[in-house]
């Protein structure tokens, strides 16, 4: 009966492929599952700590500032009347390594600040008598500051608090926004309860300016520390020596070249930590793999810096001049039309706001004050300066100026760029921003008024507009200083 077809059978069905054995892998499926295991088996946070300096020996940071460094520790736990220091430099240069391994060197306990994430404090047992409270993230700082001076570790065999120091890293938000409310407390702590010396850590040069300004350096004795990038030799040097720990650890059997570390240390720029991440994953993860392969080399096979290396490096100057005299590429619509339809600009304008979005207004305050001379044709300028208009109005005092700062700059980058069509091709000295002069001089005359008249509780503002002028009228005791300043800005 073949003319019968049972319903379950199917003569087309292709049968479903026999699964290979295990010796019939592909090698490489082999080798990525032995890799993945070797990095789940070495875990990132303690290969790091493995290798992390142990003693002055193991630093690759410059000498003198290790010798800059001691010699402040010695002089603060010897009544040396500065007892704040500021490290700067960038991110991965050995500024907290270099200040822990010192410590440990002279016996020292260092007590670290960690911002909290919570701020609320609960009142009562829970019953309906109990209510939460909130401190301010100051209060919370300037408390954490003076227990650590006044009170030591009870786990600790120290009794005295020469022998401890307070390391603070990570500042509260408020103090980024408000640098003013910073001075305040770093001012009140300085004059009535500094006793522990305290290091604050900084990688950011525009924070460090606006939280540590001339001023507040002057009047509370604060020192401070720069340290510069590890320079390509030192990092080098620190990747080999990592190598060469391992391979005698007998923890990889396959060790990176020299020519890998070379790209490896070219590649971070200075940053140390970065470098020594970098090797980890380039050791457990790619199998040793060259870096980097393709890029252009020197005569010795050094690693040349691309342009897009140099777009990571790229300056305030550099980033104005790239708005300010746009280069545009031809766009031809049709390859067979040598009529020119529209055009591109060669540095895209949202890199340009992307890399500068986190200082919107001292960017755009730059291009305002240096647009002017650029221009050819007064349309052009009433073009440009009609966007720059927009674009002030955005970076005023928003709700939401995260994001109405972003648009703002936004607006003043494209505009500029749009509106000049023809740029005047010639040299023009660049001006500072009158804006950032005027915040300033600002910030100057505030702390001034401050210190002067500390008896009254108002805004130093209002304190210059409504109580300055009038002071003159009546009859009361000043001191030399303040009567100075009322006869020079009070009425005549």
């Amino acid at each position: 009966m073949d003319w019968v077809i049972p319903i379950f059978e199917d003569n087309n069905c292709i049968p479903a492929p026999k699964k290979p054995r295990l010796d019939t892998f592909d090698n490489n499926i082999v080798e990525k599952v032995i890799s993945s295991s070797r990095v789940s088996s070495i875990k990132l946070d303690s290969w790091v700590n493995r290798h992390r300096p142990k003693t002055v020996d193991d630093l690759v940071v410059n000498s003198r500032k290790i010798e800059e460094l001691k010699l402040w520790l010695n002089k603060s736990f010897n009544n040396y009347d500065s007892k704040i220091l500021v490290i700067t430099g960038p991110t991965g240069c050995g500024k907290s390594v270099t200040l822990q391994v010192l410590c440990k060197l002279y016996g020292l306990q260092i007590i670290e600040w960690i911002t909290p994430l919570d701020t609320t404090i609960h009142h009562g047992s829970g019953n309906s008598d109990g209510y939460i409270s909130f401190k301010n993230p100051s209060e919370v700082f300037l408390d954490f500051l003076i227990r650590a001076t006044k009170y030591s570790n009870i786990l600790n065999n120290s009794v005295n608090n020469c022998d401890k120091l307070i390391y603070v890293k990570d500042l509260p938000n408020i103090f980024v926004n408000k640098p003013s409310i910073f001075h305040d407390v770093i001012s009140e702590f300085s004059e009535n309860h500094l006793k522990t010396p305290v290091v604050f850590v900084l990688s950011d040069g525009a924070l460090q300016r606006n939280l540590f300004p001339n001023e507040l350096k002057i009047k509370c004795k604060i020192s401070t520390i720069n340290f510069n990038p590890i320079v390509h030799s030192s990092t080098l040097k620190a990747l080999q020596k990592i190598v060469d720990k391992e391979k005698n650890m007998k923890t990889v059997t396959t060790v990176p070249s020299k020519t890998v570390l070379s790209d490896i240390s070219s590649c971070c720029d200075g940053d140390l930590r970065n470098a020594i991440l970098k090797l980890y994953f380039n050791i457990f993860s790619t199998g040793c793999a060259q870096l980097n392969k393709g890029e252009p080399r020197d005569k010795k096979g050094k690693l040349l810096k691309t342009s897009v290396d140099m777009d990571k490096k790229l300056d305030i100057f550099h980033g104005i001049g790239r708005v300010l005299y746009p280069k545009k590429e031809n766009v031809v619509s049709d390859p067979k039309c040598e009529v020119t339809t529209n055009y591109k600009f060669t540095h895209s304008p949202r890199n340009i706001i992307d890399m500068y979005s986190t200082q919107p207004n001292f960017f755009t305050g730059f291009l305002q004050e240096n647009y002017l001379s650029t221009f050819t044709d007064i349309k052009h300028v009433s073009f440009g300066a009609d966007k720059l208009a927009i674009a002030d109005l955005l970076l005023g005092q928003w709700k939401e100026k995260d994001l109405s700062h972003v648009y703002g700059l936004s607006v003043a980058v494209q505009g500029l760029m749009v509106a000049n069509k023809s740029p005047l091709r010639e040299w023009n000295p660049m001006n500072k921003s009158n804006t950032y002069k005027t915040n300033k001089e600002y910030e100057n005359n505030s702390l001034r008024i401050r210190n002067i008249f500390p008896e009254f509780q108002t805004t130093p503002r209002d304190t210059f507009l409504d109580v300055v002028p009038f002071l003159k009228i009546f009859q009361s005791y000043y001191t030399d200083e303040q009567l100075m300043y009322i006869k020079d800005h009070s009425f005549k």
